[in-house]
């Protein structure tokens, strides 16, 4: 038996089920309790500070924070970028949260730099399974469908392009449960 940490893969698939989730694009809003989405320059407001204060300590695309005393997750995100980048940084969020990378009352910048979170964040907003069921293999329809920033579509077309059938009993019975939890995507060609 295998005791050792689960896959990017199997972790975003659970999150996928775990949030409800069961049409792409995956949403930019969450309504568990236990989630609450904000922009930098909501706090930033909030605080009566400068915006600037925020993007020098904590970069451009957010942070992600515990807060013991609500028992929830608070992202903040920049409301400058566009749709398909504030949803990108989401997905990049819920992987710090979903794999425990979060230590309470602290903040963790929203960063790709972490290569875990980022495979969870490209099986997240692109599932596999779905993409390769209905034929969404190229850049041009993971924009389409997936609604997330070219460079990581360019990215997740080049990854289902080098993806090999798995042979993890686990990933096959997630990935069989996801396919009957999302509905059918058609794309025009």
């Amino acid at each position: 038996m295998f005791f050792g940490r689960k896959s990017s893969k199997i972790s975003a698939y659970e999150a996928l089920i775990k949030y409800d989730i069961s049409s792409l694009p995956i949403p930019v809003s969450y309504n568990p309790k236990e989630i609450k989405i904000f922009t930098l320059q909501f706090l930033a407001d909030y605080h009566q500070e400068d915006i600037h204060l925020y993007y020098e300590r904590w970069g451009y695309r957010g942070f992600i924070t515990y807060e013991p005393v609500y028992h929830r997750y608070i992202i903040f995100v920049n409301a400058e970028d566009s749709e398909p980048l504030r949803r990108w940084c989401i997905s990049l969020a819920i992987g710090y949260i979903e794999n425990h990378k979060i230590k309470a009352n602290c903040g963790i910048p929203i960063t790709s730099a972490d290569k875990f979170i980022n495979d969870f964040a490209y099986v997240y907003t692109c599932p596999d399974c779905i993409l390769k069921r209905d034929g969404i293999l190229s850049s041009e329809k993971i924009i389409e469908v997936c609604k997330i920033p070219f460079q990581k579509a360019h990215e997740k077309s080049k990854r289902l392009a080098l993806l090999s059938k798995t042979e993890n009993p686990q990933e096959l019975h997630i990935e069989k449960i996801i396919c009957n939890i999302f509905k059918k995507i058609s794309v025009s060609n």
